[in-house]
């Protein structure tokens, strides 16, 4: 009898099957079969393994995963550990993040200018325009008190 095994992860343990487009019995006592069945895989081990590290908090801290590497081709062996933590350095900031935050800040600088300078002119009107009517008021007042002295004259 010969029994072909076959690693499937996902026939899980399986059962010998005959082998499809054959007969059973090709001599006389002489048995032909396949299994397909996870335990026909390699056992895993921890090169079967990928590492993946986050990225550093501002804590000092990130996290250690690790995950099987994709596909999986093997079965049983160690299970994954648990996700770590390890210290690391705070945050770096590297050229791309310096440049955002200096673009943003000039965006924002050019903005707030943008603010003062509108509000600057509009009140500058503003002004003006209450000047001329205090202008007028008192040479309106003036008026009436020369009306007045001339009247009592």
């Amino acid at each position: 009898m010969n029994i072909s095994m076959y690693c499937d992860l996902e026939a899980g343990p399986g059962t010998p099957a005959m082998v499809a487009g054959q007969a059973v019995e090709k001599e006389k006592c002489k048995y032909e079969l396949e299994w397909y069945s996870q335990y026909a895989c390699p056992q895993c081990t921890s090169s079967d393994m990928e590492l993946i590290e986050g990225e550093c908090t501002v804590l000092g801290t990130r996290s250690i995963n690790l995950i099987w590497r994709e596909p999986k081709t093997c079965y049983g062996g160690p299970e994954l550990p648990k996700v770590s933590h390890e210290n690391c350095m705070q945050v770096s900031l590297d050229k791309n993040k310096v440049a955002i935050i200096v673009s943003g800040a000039a965006v924002l600088f050019s903005l707030l200018t943008a603010f003062l300078i509108c509000l600057y002119v509009r009140n500058r009107k503003i002004y003006r325009e209450y000047s001329v009517l205090k202008e007028q008021n008192e040479a309106d007042i003036e008026l009436e008190r020369y009306t007045l002295d001339d009247e009592d004259a």
